[in-house]
Order: C-alpha cells, then sequence, then structure tokens
C-alpha cells in the first residue's frame, strides 16, 4: 500500500512516549507529503498505526486515528480530493470569466494555482 496525502494545514505530530528517549515532535508544513508506506497494524494497548514517511525522509508509525482526524478536519486532502478541488476552482475561474467578476477571478485563480502545486513531482513548500 502506497497512498499520499498533501498537507494543506500546517500540524504537530509526537512521536513516541514522553518517558521514552525515542520522543520526537515532527512538524508537517502546508506543502509536505504524507506517504502511508504499510497497511496498518494492531499495537497492544496502543490502538492503530500506520508507517508513514514524511517527504522523502526515514519512515516512522504514526497513530491510523492521528491520520483519519487529519483528513476529518481537511488538514490532509487525498490525490482526488486535489484533482476536484482543482476542477471546481477552474469552474469558478470560467464563471467569474463570463460576468466578469474580477475580484472572483483573482481568488479562484489563487486557488487553483495552489492546488495545483500539490500534484507537481517536487516538492512545493509554503503555497
Amino acid at each position: 500500500m502506497q497512498e499520499c496525502l498533501f498537507v494543506v494545514k500546517s500540524f504537530t505530530y509526537e512521536k513516541g512516549s514522553r518517558e521514552c528517549s525515542c520522543h520526537q515532535t515532527i512538524r508537517f508544513e502546508k506543502g509536505d507529503r504524507l506517504h502511508i508506506v504499510q497497511n496498518p497494524y494492531a499495537v497492544a494497548n496502543r490502538g492503530w498505526y500506520v508507517l508513514v514517511r514524511r517527504n522523502e525522509e526515514g519512515a516512522f508509525p504514526m497513530s491510523a486515528r492521528f491520520v483519519q482526524d487529519l483528513y476529518d478536519k481537511r488538514a490532509v486532502y487525498t490525490k482526488m480530493d486535489v484533482q476536484l478541488a482543482l476542477n471546481y476552482y477552474t469552474y469558478k475561474i470560467n464563471q467569474a470569466l463570463e460576468s466578469k467578476d474580477e475580484q472572483s477571478f483573482r481568488i479562484h485563480a489563487g486557488l487553483h494555482a495552489r492546488f495545483s502545486g500539490y500534484l507537481e513531482d517536487r516538492l512545493v513548500k509554503g503555497v
């Protein structure tokens, strides 16, 4: 399983227990990619986890519930979510052009450009 989620709102993830020397806070910024590289697996007394990577860095476990919460809060998008957003903004751009609404055109053209950046092969930061 190789799934890529696009970070559209910045967030942090605390890896490991605070009492453990392995504890680390990982910051995800807008434009980062969250790659799910393994199917979920159960950890006794902890719940379900998935193995993930941030961009091209090393893999680490992340709570499957945390990933689901990120998706529910619209902090991460799937490729299809991004494509649907692009389709919507293209429609809104065309609508603004037909009605000669410059302000609406600028807003939707900017959002279209932002979401287009997520699908580029190279990482686009700060979009």
